[in-house]
């Protein structure tokens, strides 16, 4: 069933389930992975697939585009980290680099574009542009769980066991400073000014470092153990999973600590993924249900500002990165992917 206020731009199946999905930095395309290797790179404007491939033998873990270019980095359970560019077949790939053990989980390109970070196990490698190697790192406790960079920086955040480290790649006599906390972090994100660090934990928390004066707090009473942080981009609002609500935490004084969350309750299965849009708290979620939700007001007892039902359990939600152009891409369990715009009345 699609809401009217969801107008459907394109549409698209993959094989499998998807796994990740990235809109290009200048919102012309919008890749897919799924879980057994596949790649879809789609052109907004055209509604059309610009190119179809398997990039990963034994299946895909992540996807990343280099900021001001149309370079795709992907991950996955081969042993390989590969960086593709269009060509006239499609996408060609430029350099593959081989990492310390077969499931390759992570890729981010810096926001500035310039290192791609790549993690596999307990390694962490920092690679240029062209596939040369930088730096890397050796996680002490477990293997890295999450990786992050700093939004406007070269800093890079690694989750695990017993800490989050924030390594310093581009100063090779640094060595990473550590955020320690007992337990598994599972995942790891950033506020908007890079002065907060969110960790979801394996013990159904997530707990947060403020860097400039070095407090910590944890928040407690999630069903199930948090992987989606998602920032307003105002950095007043940090959105998580962990259970079939949304919870928010308030940023702004003088909370969270000592402040009841805000929740926002419309979902009957687990949230899975989360998105904020560019500017403003227009707030979408999906869930394993189906259910899609957009979000204007974030109080408790609101409804949503319009909500739909798909057939297949929603893996991913991704905004355009253009600010003012309400556009979203929607992806299920079952391979489909649709992109979306919404009405005027409604931006």
């Amino acid at each position: 069933m699609i809401d009217p206020h969801f107008r459907p731009l394109l549409d698209t199946r993959l094989d499998d389930c998807p796994q990740a999905m990235a809109w290009s930095g200048d919102g012309q395309l919008l890749a897919v992975g799924g879980a057994g290797g596949g790649v879809v790179v789609l052109d907004v404007e055209s509604g059309q697939a610009l190119a179809r491939w398997h990039a990963h033998e034994a299946g895909l873990f992540a996807l990343d585009w280099q900021p001001g270019t149309h370079r795709l980095a992907t991950s996955g359970q081969d042993g390989y980290a590969r960086v593709w560019q269009p060509s006239t077949d499609g996408f060609e790939q430029i350099f593959a680099v081989r990492q310390s053990c077969e499931w390759v989980e992570h890729c981010a390109w810096q926001p500035k574009g310039r290192l791609l970070a790549v993690a596999a196990g307990r390694q962490v490698n920092i690679y240029d542009p062209a596939g040369k190697l930088l730096q890397d790192y050796t996680y002490d406790d477990s293997t890295v769980a999450a990786i992050a960079w700093r939004p406007a920086g070269a800093q890079l955040a690694l989750a695990g066991y017993n800490s989050v480290w924030v390594c310093s790649p581009q100063d090779s006599r640094s060595s990473p400073d550590r955020l320690r906390w007992r337990g598994s972090m599972i995942s790891v994100s950033w506020n908007p000014a890079g002065s907060v660090i969110a960790a979801g934990c394996q013990d159904a928390t997530v707990h947060f470092w403020r860097l400039r004066d070095g407090d910590n707090s944890q928040m407690t009473g999630y069903e199930t153990k948090p992987r989606q942080l998602a920032w307003s981009n105002s950095g007043d609002w940090l959105a998580t999973d962990g259970s079939s609500d949304v919870i928010l935490w308030s940023f702004r004084k003088p909370g969270p600590e000592g402040m009841p969350p805000t929740t926002l309750r419309m979902h009957r299965k687990p949230v899975k993924t989360l998105a904020f849009a560019p500017k403003g708290t227009l707030l979408l979620s999906g869930c394993a249900g189906g259910t899609i939700c957009l979000w204007n007001k974030l109080d408790d007892f609101v409804s949503p500002l319009a909500s739909q039902r798909s057939e297949a359990g929603v893996e991913l939600l991704a905004w355009h990165p253009t600010v003012g152009r309400k556009m979203f891409a929607a992806a299920c369990a079952d391979g489909d992917v649709c992109v979306y715009t919404l009405p005027t009345v409604m931006r």
